[in-house]
């Protein structure tokens, strides 16, 4: 296949990979209903679309990813003129009812790879608005950034919008003592044996999990920001952090979390979707790097160092982390170097 002059280098790269593992993963219903039952996700979208509803009248949408269809039932509500879904899984066979079995009838469902989709039904040359839910754990794990970029270039319109159109990625160090000692406990005694070889194992994983807002021990730093208007991929990314602890007491830094928030901001009513700790709880929930050694640390230490985010050699829709730093505070400080594997 060819390649679109002006087309980004992250859609390049997905034309030249994929795994078909991942649209087969998004083919059963149950994985749609996680991301439609989670209500801050869904209606997070809802009131983007609702709010602004006089961006959508009489334009044309494209929804990347479409899944069952939810955000092009929204756009079609808020008066699209045309509403285009397309998804490469399975799932596009129950997307299909839904859509005939709703009031609208100017909603068309595509299923394809957006990468080898020639030209858009009905002739339609560009498009007004891309809608996309593309955010995947720890933003970037999975997620369909290139397939979106792809779409833009190809379709969007120069003066067209995006929804999301910004999203901040944040990072912080956490405490979770429980989880430390549990995960020693697990493998130290399995049937009599000691299992604890795999503890480096363990701590080569990041974790997806909910971390409560008591757990959050520093404050939260903004070390990335992606603007969809003008990405061409955005990562591999490198940010420095410097995370003081807010604690009055002493505590032991665990990890650390990293959450984003998904802005609607190029319209009338900005809409801002948030997995913070410190909201109610999504899908995505955050995403943990625990370390081997925990830090004890008082209320005015500092963090300091570099968290580095790429694509995982061996597929490229998972990513290595680095988190490399220093413990400056009160007592002795301390380095360390971790290195993790989101797959």
């Amino acid at each position: 296949m060819e390649m679109d002059d002006g087309l980004s280098k992250a859609a390049e790269k997905v034309l030249r990979e994929d795994r078909g593992y991942y649209f087969e993963a998004y083919s059963s219903l149950q994985s749609h209903e996680v991301m439609i039952r989670d209500r801050v996700r869904t209606m997070a979208y809802k009131r983007a679309i609702e709010l602004n509803k006089r961006l959508f009248q009489e334009k044309i949408v494209l929804d990347v990813g479409c899944g069952l269809g939810i955000l092009s039932l929204f756009a079609a509500s808020a008066g699209a003129k045309k509403v285009i879904g397309i998804d490469a899984s399975d799932i596009t066979v129950h997307t299909e009812d839904v859509i005939q079995n709703s009031p609208f009838d100017n909603i068309v469902i595509v299923r394809s790879k957006v990468e080898e989709l020639d030209e858009l039904p009905d002739g339609i040359k560009k498009v007004d608005i891309i809608i996309s839910e593309w955010m995947g754990v720890c933003l970037y794990h999975e997620s369909m950034l290139g397939t979106v970029l792809y779409a833009r270039d190809k379709w969007l319109k120069k003066d067209g919008l995006l929804f999301p159109d910004t999203v901040h990625f944040y990072l912080a160090c956490m405490e979770d003592n429980k989880r430390q000692s549990n995960a020693f406990n697990k493998w130290n005694s399995v049937c009599g044996f000691n299992l604890n070889p795999l503890l480096d194992v363990i701590y080569d994983e990041p974790v997806q999990k909910i971390i409560n807002a008591d757990q959050v021990v520093t404050d939260c730093e903004l070390i990335h920001v992606l603007n969809l208007h003008t990405a061409t991929s955005d990562y591999p990314f490198t940010a420095d952090f410097s995370l003081k602890v807010q604690r009055n007491s002493s505590c032991n830094i665990g990890g650390f979390v990293t959450y984003f928030d998904a802005v609607f901001s190029h319209c009338h009513k900005p809409v801002i979707l948030t997995t913070s700790p410190f909201s109610a709880p999504t899908h995505w929930r955050q995403t943990s790097f625990y370390l081997r050694d925990p830090i004890p640390v008082q209320s005015g230490d500092e963090i300091t160092g570099k968290f580095n985010l790429s694509q995982f050699k061996h597929n490229f829709r998972d990513l290595e982390i680095q988190i490399n730093g220093n413990h400056i505070g009160q007592q002795s400080g301390k380095k360390f170097n971790t290195r993790f594997i989101l797959r």
